[in-house]
């Protein structure tokens, strides 16, 4: 029940007690009025009229003061249920509202993860065409395979030459790869000193000669 009900359900509430206590309880007084001024100016008359007035008039108010108090108990008790209505429909919005602002922070959280998964696959992939191209331009060969990654990398020169075996179940395929672009690295280093000095004694030999 929302609050707009609970306002409806208090107008009836309020219409019946008007129409079936009050108004006729009004209805009494304006009797009484109407018989007190049929009274004769004479003060002992006057006394006698105000006793039967009064004796009439007390147990008039004690009914409809005691049916009035009925009818307030019974829509109070009414009018308190729907209030603990409200109130629970309330702590029920209070606590979707939370899980909502819950599920919104679990979801920022996962795109985030996505986004930085996304990142790591594309510099992976970068990695990847980087080795790629050292292939094609070096004499080295490996190849991924499901059960493990073999090959050997070589530079240029003979003794620049190394031999890998990587298992995929023991090692994820982004550490092969770092692992593979270390390897490369290091012959590349290896190939370069190798050429330096073999660039060096072929100096050597023409001062020499």
């Amino acid at each position: 029940m929302d609050i707009e009900e609970v306002l409806r359900e208090i107008k009836t509430v309020s219409d019946v007690v008007c129409n079936e206590h009050l108004d006729p309880f009004c209805e009494t007084f304006d009797e009484i009025t109407t018989t007190g001024t049929a009274v004769d100016n004479d003060e002992g008359n006057q006394r006698g009229h105000l006793k039967i007035l009064s004796d009439n008039i007390k147990p008039l108010l004690r009914t409809q003061t005691d049916k009035g108090h009925e009818i307030l108990q019974k829509h109070s008790s009414k009018i308190e249920q729907k209030r603990v209505e409200v109130m629970q429909l309330l702590e029920v919005r209070d606590k979707l509202k939370t899980e909502n602002e819950n599920q919104e922070k679990h979801l920022q959280k996962i795109k985030k993860q996505c986004r930085d998964y996304e990142e790591k696959l594309n510099n992976l992939q970068c990695l990847k065409d980087c080795i790629q191209t050292y292939k094609i331009l070096t004499k080295t060969h490996f190849s991924f395979k499901k059960g493990s990654t073999v090959g050997y990398v070589k530079g240029s020169n003979s003794s620049s030459f190394a031999v890998f075996d990587f298992n995929n179940s023991h090692v994820n395929q982004q550490d092969i790869t770092k692992k593979l672009w270390t390897l490369l690295k290091n012959v590349s280093k290896e190939d370069y000193e190798n050429r330096i000095i073999q660039e060096n004694n072929n100096n050597k030999k023409i001062i020499l000669s």
